[in-house]
């Protein structure tokens, strides 16, 4: 059993939902910026197209080389992340603090070029259309900043266990 948490379940849920989708998302679109295109499924290509297509996304059109380094480590550190993250956060597990920490740290301080290369380019032929994509990419800042928070805020975010044994 466990003591009351200081991370309420409404809130673990939403962090495990971000998480479990990050993970796709990461494997089949975002890592296409790095992958040679052999590599990526034709289902992923042109799931990717669809995106620039529909939401007139700059960033992923022009992939800027700044963006290929963002990348590489979304892949080599973010990713593998991913799936501890969500088994400890199933788990309720107070030891992913420490990382969730460092992530949220890490994923909010990427997203700043990003947002700022949205937000300067002049090809969009509306505001509607800048807004829209500014829209789908603030939930990779808005949750890991929150989940930072979260866990900067709660030396126990899943509070202690009650019949452990203290040694």
């Amino acid at each position: 059993r466990q003591a009351k948490m200081a991370i309420g379940e409404r809130t673990r849920a939403i962090f495990l939902v971000y998480l479990i989708t990050h993970i796709p998302a990461t494997m089949m679109i975002d890592s296409q910026v790095v992958l040679p295109r052999a590599l990526v499924p034709a289902f992923a290509r042109k799931a990717l197209e669809w995106h620039i297509a529909t939401n007139n996304d700059v960033l992923m059109a022009n992939q800027p080389s700044w963006l290929r380094g963002l990348v590489a480590c979304e892949l080599l550190f973010q990713l593998p992340f991913f799936f501890v993250a969500v088994k400890a956060l199933m788990g309720r597990k107070n030891w992913i603090r420490g990382y969730c920490i460092a992530y949220g740290a890490h994923t909010a301080t990427t997203l700043v070029p990003i947002l700022q290369y949205i937000w300067e380019d002049e090809t969009f032929k509306s505001e509607k259309q800048r807004v829209t994509l500014i829209g789908i990419y603030a939930p990779y800042l808005i949750v890991p900043l929150w989940l930072m928070m979260s866990m900067l805020a709660n030396e126990k975010p899943f509070g202690d266990d009650i019949g452990k044994k203290k040694r």
